[in-house]
């Protein structure tokens, strides 16, 4: 499986394609409303993206000061994403990264209210949420 994102017109708003890297074919819809995000897989289920709220009006002034943290189970529609951090006032952050260790044991979250700082977070992918 393989997962990239791709910008139209230069936009921060992105958007998330899955293949099979076997048939080199779309696999399922494209995650829409992306920004400043990277994609972590765990195992082949699933992975973690950010974003936040699409704001109303206008994309280039509408505030985005709130990232969260979701994870997209393969076979799924977007609208069922699970929102893993960021949801709540005291775990709102300017930038939020999530990405699992290579054992795929660990989901390590990033936290910054500004682009230098941090938060970390630790959770491990064995006990449920």
């Amino acid at each position: 499986m393989l997962a990239y994102s791709i910008s139209e017109g230069g936009s921060d708003w992105r958007k998330i394609i899955t293949i099979s890297t076997e048939t080199k074919e779309l696999v399922e819809d494209t995650i829409v409303d992306v920004k400043f995000s990277g994609v972590s897989w765990s195992y082949n289920d699933g992975f973690y993206y950010s974003s936040y709220d699409k704001p109303e009006g206008s994309e280039l002034s509408g505030k985005t000061d709130q990232h969260k943290l979701y994870f997209h189970k393969l076979g799924t529609s977007q609208e069922k994403d699970e929102l893993i951090f960021g949801g709540t006032p005291d775990q709102k952050n300017r930038y939020i990264r999530g990405y699992v260790s290579d054992d795929d044991r660990f989901l390590i979250i990033d936290a910054a209210k500004r682009t230098s700082g941090n938060k970390l977070f630790i959770k491990d992918l064995k006990d449920s949420f």
